[in-house]
């Protein structure tokens, strides 16, 4: 009889464990695509609020400042509280924050929405502790894997939904229906996600009764001394700048060539005040090339620094 039940328990456990599987599944993957569509929509969004390359680097730099933050304050919170409760909670920030980011009606106010997402981004460490509580050494591996590809899956997501609903139905829209889904997974996490005794995944563990421990500072210090970890975290520091620089090349959706048209006798007038303007409101990053007939308004050009790069022939039919 005593068996029986210990079977069954096992049993239950097991689908316990699946079935959080699935649910951390479910929302890393949308968490993820709502992540990464912001480099997708980067045209439209940079449109609405009239940004600048460094208002936009500004966008991404706020959620990884936020993030670096609260990513110890987070694994502090899940060693002392219910890790469900919690994935709850930074799922209901998400929702809250990406539905906020949707009716932004400026540039600030929409720095402060995406930056406040780093709250969120920064609460996988209590998912993926529950998880080692939830399976054995053996099979973790392959469960840390499943979960991981939420992160390629999600940005292909991303750019599908940024790249045909976008156009359709707005950014904003989009950002309205992951929020929703936010807040839904946030209430669905809070009903069906357990707690379990720390350690319990453990095989050495297994049939005793297990206490709960306080956060040890000491113990925290303690691991910084180990020089195998300094390595690690000094390969990853460095290890991520590759990767950002590639994201800041220069994009072909936006034109670098300008055409202008002027009245015959106002051009040289207005020539001047119009591409100061210009200047203004395109990245440094830019080069900049102003097709115009060759031989008008020279003394212009030169004095806005530009120069003369090829000669284009011009002609005319009257028909």
């Amino acid at each position: 009889m005593k068996a029986d039940k210990t079977k069954e328990a096992r049993k239950a456990n097991t689908r316990f464990a699946k079935k959080t599987v699935i649910i951390f599944f479910i929302f890393m993957l949308v968490h993820q695509t709502d992540k990464l569509l912001i480099g997708p929509m980067q045209n439209p969004i940079m449109k609405t609020f009239n940004m600048t390359y460094t208002q936009w680097g500004l966008i991404n730099t706020g959620a990884l400042v936020v993030g670096s933050i609260l990513y110890p304050i987070w694994g502090w919170l899940n060693d002392k509280y219910n890790r469900g409760k919690l994935l709850a909670f930074a799922s209901l920030i998400w929702g809250t924050t990406a539905w906020i980011s949707a009716i932004a009606p400026n540039f600030n106010f929409f720095l402060v929405t995406r930056s406040s997402t780093g709250i969120d981004d920064s609460s996988y460490p209590g998912m993926y502790s529950l998880i080692s509580d939830l399976y054995s050494p053996k099979v973790r591996g392959k469960i840390y894997g499943i979960l991981q590809l939420t992160q390629p899956i999600g940005y292909l997501m991303g750019m599908v939904l940024a790249l045909v609903l976008a156009g359709i139905i707005g950014w904003r829209a989009i950002f309205y229906i992951t929020g929703s889904l936010g807040v839904v997974l946030a209430i669905f996490i809070f009903f069906n996600v357990k707690d379990v005794p720390r350690g319990s995944g453990e095989d050495e563990l297994q049939g005793i009764k297990i206490g709960q421990y306080k956060f040890n500072w000491k113990a925290v210090g303690s691991i910084f001394k180990k020089k195998s970890l300094i390595m690690v975290y000094l390969q990853g520091f460095f290890g991520v700048f590759p990767w950002n620089v590639i994201t800041w090349q220069k994009t072909d959706s936006f034109t670098n060539n300008l055409w202008l048209a002027f009245p015959e006798d106002g051009d040289s007038d207005l020539l001047a005040p119009e591409i100061k303007l210009v200047l203004r409101r395109l990245s440094p990053r830019h080069t900049l090339s102003i097709d115009y007939p060759k031989g008008l308004c020279t003394n212009v050009f030169t004095s806005l620094g530009f120069h003369h790069f090829r000669t284009l022939i011009w002609m005319r039919c009257d028909l």
